[in-house]
């Protein structure tokens, strides 16, 4: 169509708007009236598509509603093309909306208000939208309040009595569509379109769909079988009413929803009145406590009939497609194994198994269900998933029917493009990974690693479990082995019939203790012959099953041989050990094993027994006996019954009757089960003399054993104790924990030992389940308060003390001896791999909702830990809560000198959403980090954004411009500190600004520009702080940092005695303002002060005192401060093997923490030291690692010059070290003044010309050494103390002797 036609004669196409597959949507001009109008122009539509156009004009011509699109009228165009024209919307899309931010409950009511009563119209007229989704609500103007529902092309009148659909056809969108629309029922009515607006409001309150997957199967099962959760549990603060009001109409069942819009419309109004409306179904938790909800192990098997494949994202779009399946032949054989099946709207059915026993147990029962449908279905697709689905009063569904979808989807494309696929032929079973693990010893399976198939069940076997592949070696089982062989010798030598009977839980080891013996058995002279059954859950009801399978390995009989070859093995087999009696026992032994003689050839007995159950009984229980008394008599005979706990009760008194019949013969009946055979079968062949063994845990030197045979004798031991502890003796978890470390995958635990372990918890009544996930909330060890606040309180329907008691006994958990809470039991899980379990069976509502409540009550019981607040409130969704937490943890991990975690910290408090003043806090805590990390431009950006986000009269302004400045000053950008101590002074002049944290931090900014070099400045805040209240100057806090500055302004001007009392003065005034982190920090200045001035002794009695002090309060940090001192008085009193020793261990320990700064410090002073030892090749190493420092502050890298300079004179390379002495040299003249090293850089400087011959040049510079450390002793006023200075100090004494030698001078022209 082109602009300017006319449509219908009223009219006239403007422009092209939007166009599709269907057709195109114009902007037109209304002739008749002038308005903009919308023509929708369908072509080449195919009939369906034809009747859905005309369908929706004639809604739309029927309908009259301001929340209903205008219909202006509907024709066909010339061409035959239809048309329909409506009022022009101009807004955006519901769904763009809820993208963009979620809707708050009073846009939330209007836009319910609004649809409701544009459905209200509908539904009086009979007319069902069926297709209500946020993409079908328009808003004009962006406006809730005017939204606009859309498209009714796949409306329909409830009782139109043309209507076509079959059963098993499907009409919607996935996610929106109500469960009986999902199965494709005929009867949908009003309450379907209530279900998918219940949807939309779910969705625009939580900010996601109610139900979600990556697949239709996986969305369709969801609405079949998951409830959807409380609005209020995604969203705090939505009003009970409405979540009430939501959860009623998203329910299940039909009857149970509001009837209509009308009904709807009530129900908002009783909601804005703030009337509570009736309580939802199957509503069971009372809010502030965690659900009855579970996630609990769950096998799904998903079958599609074969079709064509479906779009490759179909989840968004309106569909409609036919169903399969003879459903009641799918539902008859899901009873039968305990399934329960739907059958999908989109052509698939889905089947869900839980509860079935242990992991093995289930996932056994679920591909003899999946063979028993395939056999049904041979040509269709299917999959076999196990995973985790969340139970609440329907059937688990989650990640389970997720996965299976994804699969299933996959096979059905590979089968798509597989070229050699043949129509009717039999397909395999595709599986997941964890299925196949848990089936792999009773099943044929194969493929690879990415395609995994079952083709069938497998016989028993007598082969071991392989772990990658090879046999291990059986550990920490000898002596049950020895005790097996002893039992055995003695009924094989007697003879004299045996029952042992192996108990053990899944996993310990069973199966490992048959194998061994049998190997062993199968070695003896004489042979024996081993017969071998197993149980089966699903056929505990089938009389002489395992009997059964005892004689068919007998005999040696296979499925798939035709009934005569299988009558010639039961005829060979009876006539080797009965022989004249033969004939009766071959009839029975038929009977027993599925081999019967027909009708003709049968004896006068067995038809008799045929037709008499009771006689054919007894028959049957004499023929098995006298054929196993007859085989032992022979030679011994071994009948191993696997998984006794599921053998069939007349089974288990048949071999009662042998072991009674043969007691006198070679009969060995070894029998392997769970502990649980003792409830099923009380007094197991009590009267025979019965042995029982039990399997209790490996030990842990066995365990280590095995371990070590896997991984190899080069495993890390950290990493064998990590293994070995996890598996707690079980050797089954710990063959799949060493599988998954040889596979790479040591962080994540085996999907395996998860499931096991999940069905082991699953076996527990619901309440002690319930009080389990309480308690893992809060991680491996819980108390019993924070348990009781999670389920509820007073109010709770769960006796926590009682369960408790239970659960200790059963040792699932154990309680602590102290708690961390005064007055509050203290208890843990057993193993924490148990805790992992019982955490992953919350449902996603609950874990959010456990960690809010495991928040409030930690912060009320003291929790002084925020990390662990700050970690609940983030898993609790409450986001504004946990990045104020986060950054308090932050400030912990400052304290504690870790600075990744006050990193990792900071960035998890922004992910939060911090801003404003708490934003700036996370900015002042990422400077200081960044600072000690040696990463002196972040320090210095993060500290100055710092300044800008927070308020500038506030306590924390002052602090961030302090360490702006602390920053600034290592840089040594005298530029920006000046700009930081220009802000200082304009804070000064704020009557708001609080007193003692602006004249601290004018005193630090101070000290900052002495050591810069910048005195005016200095001086200007100093005048500034004495201008200051006398009361607020003496403060503790303030006098403190003020004493350090005149301390620094005495070590600057060279003046050391009064720069060490000005630093101890410092340290107590610290002391008591109770900052005793800085009093340490200014005693360690006051002692490096004692090196310089020479008193090595003194220094080195307090550094090791100050040592003790920093480690005592967890203050690394500043041991390593105060050890790096000791190392330097080491030196100097000529102890280079102590001081080198203590170096290298702070190195090591700065180099882990990531302190690069402090670690080039020690580099540096290490080089020294190793050149006066003569270990040039290290000391250069040293130096060069510490000049290397790129962004090392200009104080700093003139130290590190003028040592690599030393390091390479003693190397022998004069022009490289006058090269490194003269940037040295320059940087001093820069800067103006070193605080401790200028004696070095001065001599070394000297020396380094004098080794390049420039010997009149080394005397000036040698001059200048002398005259300015002359200058500094004539400052001290004691003459000992002056003489120590000169002479006790190396680099003093060095430059002393030198000026003698070259100058002539006096050494003691001091």
């Amino acid at each position: 169509m082109r602009v300017g036609v006319s449509v219908g004669e009223r009219f006239e196409l403007v422009r092209l708007a939007g166009q599709g597959g269907m057709g195109a949507v114009f902007e037109a001009r209304d002739r008749e009236t002038g308005d903009k109008v919308a023509i929708k122009i369908m072509n080449g539509a195919s009939v369906e598509e034809r009747a859905r156009f005309d369908r929706e004009a004639r809604v739309l011509a029927t309908l009259s509603h301001p929340a209903i699109v205008r219909y202006l009228g509907y024709g066909e165009l010339d061409s035959g093309e239809p048309y329909l024209a409506m009022e022009w919307l101009s807004g955006e899309g519901l769904d763009a909306r809820i993208a963009r931010e979620r809707l708050s409950v009073e846009e939330t009511m209007a836009l319910a208000e609004r649809i409701a009563g544009a459905l209200a119209i509908a539904h009086r007229h009979g007319i069902v939208h069926r297709d209500i989704k946020p993409s079908n609500i328009f808003l004009l103007d962006g406006d809730v309040r005017r939204a606009m529902l859309l498209d009714f092309g796949i409306a329909r009148r409830a009782s139109d009595p043309n209507v076509v659909t079959k059963t098993g056809v499907f009409m919607g969108t996935p996610g929106y569509v109500a469960p009986e629309q999902a199965r494709g029922d005929r009867a949908v009515n009003a309450r379907a379109d209530v279900f998918a607006l219940g949807c939309v409001l779910f969705e625009c309150l939580a900010g996601k769909p109610a139900f979600t997957g990556q697949h239709v199967v996986a969305v369709l099962a969801k609405v079949l079988f998951e409830e959807v959760p409380k609005v209020s549990a995604l969203r705090p603060g939505v009003p009970p009413a409405l979540d009430m009001l939501i959860a009623r109409m998203v329910a299940k069942q039909p009857e149970e929803r509001l009837a209509d819009g009308d009904a709807v419309m009530g129900a908002l109004a009783r909601v804005a009145n703030d009337e509570t409306t009736s309580e939802p179904p199957h509503t069971l938790r009372s809010k502030g406590a965690l659900g009855s909800g579970e996630q609990r192990l769950v096998s799904v098997i998903l079958v599609s009939a074969p079709k064509e494949v479906l779009p490759i994202d179909p989840l968004g779009m309106t569909m409609d497609s036919t169903g399969i399946a003879p459903l009641a032949a799918l539902r008859a054989v899901a009873r039968s194994y305990g399934a329960r099946v739907e059958a999908l709207a989109d052509g698939s059915a889905a089947l869900v198994l839980s509860g079935a026993g242990m992991a093995t147990d289930q996932a056994t029962q679920a591909a003899r269900c999946a063979l028993a449908l395939q056999a049904m279905v041979p040509d269709a697709p299917m999959v076999l998933v196990t995973g985790r689905g969340v139970l609440s009063h329907a059937l688990p569904v989650g990640e389970g029917i997720d996965r299976a979808a994804k699969l299933l989807r996959e096979e059905e494309l590979r089968r798509a493009k597989s070229e050699d696929a043949e129509s009717g032929a039999r397909r395999p079973v595709r599986l997941d990974e964890l299925t196949a693990e848990l089936l792999e010893a009773r099943f044929v399976i194969e493929g690879s690693e990415e395609v995994r198939s079952l083709l069938g069940e497998a016989q028993a076997q007598d082969g071991s479990r392989l772990l990658l592949g090879r046999l291990t070696p059986c550990v920490g089982r000898e002596r049950e082995l020895s005790t097996l062989l002893a039992l055995y010798e003695e009924c094989a030598s007697e003879p004299q019939a045996r029952a042992v009977l192996v108990t053990g839980v899944a996993g310990i080891g069973k199966s490992r203790i048959r194998h061994e013996l049998l190997q062993k058995l199968a070695a003896s002279e004489p042979r024996p012959e081993i017969w071998l059954a197993q149980g089966d859950p699903t056929r505990t009801g089938a009389p002489f099953g395992m009997a059964a399978e005892l004689l068919r390995r007998a005999s040696s009989l296979h499925e798939e041989d035709p009934i005569e070859v299988r009558r010639e093995k039961i005829r060979g087999a009876v006539t080797r050990h009965l022989g004249v009696d033969a004939g009766r026992v071959m009839e029975l032994y038929g009977e027993l094993v599925g081999a019967p003689w027909a009708a003709e050839e049968a004896s006068t007995f067995l038809r008799a027994a045929r037709k008499d159950p009771v006689l054919m009984g007894d028959q049957l229980r004499r023929g098995f006996e006298d054929f196993v008394s007859a085989a032992s008599a022979a030679r011994p005979v071994v009948l191993v019954l696997e998984d006794l706990h599921w053998a069939d009760t007349p089974s288990v008194q048949l071999l009662d009757a042998a072991l009674r019949l043969a007691r006198e013969r070679s009969l060995f009946v070894l029998a392997l089960a769970r502990p649980d055979v003792h409830e099923r079968f009380p007094g197991l062949w009590a009267d025979r003399g019965m042995q029982e063994i039990r399997l209790g845990e490996l030990s842990r030197r066995a365990s280590e054993r095995l371990a070590r045979h896997v991984l190899g004798d080069d495993a890390p031991p950290s990493l064998l104790a990590r293994v070995v502890a996890q598996a707690a003796g079980n050797p089954f978890y710990l063959e799949e924990l060493l599988r998954a470390v040889a596979e790479g995958q040591e962080t994540a635990l085996p999907k395996t030992v998860l499931a096991m372990l999940q069905a082991r918890l699953e076996a527990l009544p619901s309440e002690a389940r319930w009080l389990l996930r309480a308690g893992s909330v809060f991680g491996e060890t819980f108390w019993t308060g924070g348990v009781r606040a999670l389920l509820g309180g007073e109010s709770s329907v769960v006796d926590a003390g009682r369960w408790i008691e239970t659960l200790v006994h059963r040792e699932l958990l154990m309680r602590r001896r102290e708690s961390r809470f005064p007055g509050e039991e203290e208890l843990a899980f057993r193993h924490d791999l148990l805790r992992d379990v019982a955490y992953g069976a919350l449902t996603e509502v609950d874990r959010a909702l456990g960690h809010r409540l495991a928040a409030e009550w930690l912060e009320v019981a003291g929790e002084r830990d925020a990390m662990v607040l700050a970690e609940h409130c983030e898993r609790g969704e409450e986001r504004e809560k946990a990045a104020v937490w986060f950054v308090r943890a932050s400030t912990q991990a400052l304290s504690a000198n870790d600075f990744e975690a006050v990193l990792e910290r900071t960035e998890r408090a922004e992910a939060c959403g911090a801003d404003g003043g708490l934003l700036g806090e996370v900015r002042q805590a990422q400077a200081e980090a960044h600072f000690y990390r040696g990463e002196l431009a972040e320090a210095a950006r993060r500290a100055r954004e710092a300044m800008q986000l927070l308020s500038p009269d506030s306590p924390l302004w002052f602090g961030a411009a302090s360490a702006a400045a602390w920053a600034e000053s290592s840089r040594g950008e005298r530029r920006q500190l000046l700009g930081i101590a220009e802000s200082m002074l304009e804070r000064a002049d704020r009557e708001a600004s609080p007193f003692t944290r602006r004249l601290a931090a004018m005193g630090w900014i101070a000290r900052m520009l002495l050591r810069s070099g910048q005195r005016s400045a200095a001086e200007t805040l100093t005048e500034r702080f004495h201008q200051a209240p006398e009361s607020a100057r003496g403060e503790p806090i303030v006098r403190a940092e003020w004493a350090a500055v005149s301390a620094t302004r005495a070590l600057v001007e060279g003046d050391l005695e009064p720069s060490y009392e000005f630093f101890l003065e410092a340290a107590r005034c610290f002391e008591e303002a109770e900052v005793d982190r800085f009093g340490i920090s200014m005693r360690i200045y006051a002692a490096l002060v004692l090196c310089d001035l020479g008193d090595h002794a003194r220094a080195e009695e307090e550094l090791a005192t100050l040592v003790a002090r920093a480690e005592a309060q967890c203050l690394p940090m500043l041991a390593a401060s105060a050890r790096h001192g000791l190392a330097e008085a080491l030196a100097a009193r000529g102890a280079l093997a102590e001081a080198r020793a203590l170096l290298e261990d702070i190195l090591e320990t700065l180099t882990n923490a990531g302190l690069v700064l402090s670690a080039h410090d020690v580099r540096q002073f290490l080089a020294l030291v190793l050149v006066r030892q003569g270990d040039s090749e290290a000391a250069e190493r040293a130096a060069i690692e510490a000049v290397a420092l790129v962004d090392a502050p200009p104080n700093r890298r003139c130290s590190y010059l003028a040592t690599l300079a030393r390091v390479l004179l003693a190397c022998g390379r004069p022009a490289e070290a006058l090269s490194a002495a003269e940037e040295a040299t320059q940087l001093l003249e820069q800067i103006g003044a070193l605080l401790s090293d200028e004696p070095l850089v001065r001599l070394v400087y000297a020396e380094a010309l004098d080794a390049n011959g420039q010997h009149e040049r080394a005397k000036e510079a040698l001059s200048a050494a002398r005259a300015h450390l002359l200058g500094r002793a004539e400052k001290i006023g004691d003459p000992a103390r002056r003489t120590r200075f000169l002479r006790a100090v190396p680099d003093n004494a060095r430059t002393l002797t030198l000026a003698e030698a070259w100058l002539g001078a006096s050494p003691g022209a001091a």
